[in-house]
């Protein structure tokens, strides 16, 4: 019998490794029944998930429920499961013959100053226990799999590469298109904006971007970011408190998905200057809403946006030329749109699931 760790499923608000579980264990339970392999699929609360081969099992319990719950359940059953899958990053303490986990990133250690030491410790805890303990690690990127071998030591053959999927016609079906006068609101103009949506902070590299943008001649176009307060959002604060900026650039803070995608849908670019990202879902979002993309090279960015985005460097320079460039005549927007088309459609969840499954299996 196999066991999921079903605890990130079906969120509301998903992000991460919630979109990660959403999308993958509906496909996970669709191959059990395909070869008739029973699952089990553990989480503190009901999930909305079932088939004859699955089977929800409810494991009460909320602090540490990974840790003691789950591992109190699994030495219950340790005679009957074979194997565990562990979509997120944390293994239990009672593990079957058999256990696979999924890491996502090692932002903590790329990015430390982002993280509080208790952060820190519990990640680097759990990294180091799925490179001892783990049968098999995914991971979603080739970054990822670089990193666990620089900062782990992992052997090679302990590791195997998984990129997430990209469903393009299930995302476009998940929000509604407001009208274009949806955009008055803010003043915007359709495409005479550039767009950042996540977290507000420093990790994504947003004073950055403010400071470049705010060096491009004015032309008329904007800097909208879209997002909650993060680490490091006070010196944001004080950028974005300045008369140019308070003319040239709008925070919306937390968005709807609605609101949050209209924007994206009629914008003239999205940029993403992350300084790292274990994989980089926002920059197919874009892409499959037909908006260039500019980016930076950190972490995994390359090998999600392929030859489809515009790339910064670490300077400001850089950054104001691609945004400069973007604005004139000259830009060639319909090309990367339909580079962008192109590059969406080598990420595939049903791939993606078959070759998690042929890890467990």
């Amino acid at each position: 019998m196999i066991c999921i760790d079903a605890s990130r499923f079906g969120h509301l608000e998903p992000t991460g490794v919630e979109v990660y579980s959403n999308y993958l264990l509906p496909r996970l339970v669709a191959r059990a029944e395909r070869d008739h392999i029973p699952l089990q699929l553990l989480a503190p609360l009901p999930k909305d998930i079932s088939s004859a081969y699955a089977k929800p099992v409810v494991i009460p319990g909320k602090r540490l429920w990974t840790y003691l719950h789950l591992s109190l359940y699994l030495f219950r059953e340790r005679h009957r499961v074979d194997t565990l899958f562990v979509p997120s990053h944390v293994l239990p303490f009672v593990l079957p013959k058999k256990s696979v986990i999924t890491i996502h990133d090692l932002a903590f250690r790329r990015l430390p100053e982002s993280y509080s030491w208790g952060q820190r410790l519990l990640l680097h805890f759990a990294a180091k226990r799925a490179v001892r303990h783990a049968s098999q690690i995914i991971c979603i990127s080739e970054s990822t799999r670089k990193d666990l071998e620089k900062f782990y030591g992992c052997p090679k053959e302990k590791l195997r590469l998984i990129p997430l999927g990209f469903d393009r016609e299930a995302f476009l079906a998940s929000f509604v298109v407001r009208p274009r006068s949806f955009l008055d609101k803010w003043g915007l103009v359709p495409e005479k904006y550039f767009l950042y949506i996540g977290r507000i902070e420093e990790k994504k590299n947003i004073a950055h971007l403010v400071r470049a943008f705010l060096q491009t001649k004015d032309t008329g176009w904007k800097l909208v970011l879209v997002g909650k307060p993060g680490v490091g959002f006070p010196l944001i604060a004080e950028l974005l408190d300045s008369p140019e900026a308070k003319r040239r650039i709008i925070h919306t803070g937390y968005l709807p998905a609605d609101d949050a995608y209209s924007l994206l849908a009629y914008a003239g670019t999205f940029v993403f200057p992350s300084r790292f990202e274990g994989f980089g879902i926002p920059v197919l979002e874009a892409q499959a809403l037909d908006v260039p993309v500019v980016c930076s090279r950190a972490g995994a960015l390359p090998e999600v946006a392929g030859n489809a985005a515009l790339y910064m460097d670490n300077t400001e320079g850089s950054l104001i030329r691609l945004l400069e460039g973007v604005q004139t005549p000259d830009f060639a927007r319909q090309d990367y749109i339909a580079a962008g088309r192109e590059n969406i459609a080598r990420f595939s969840w049903e791939r993606c699931a078959e070759e998690v499954w042929s890890t467990l299996t």
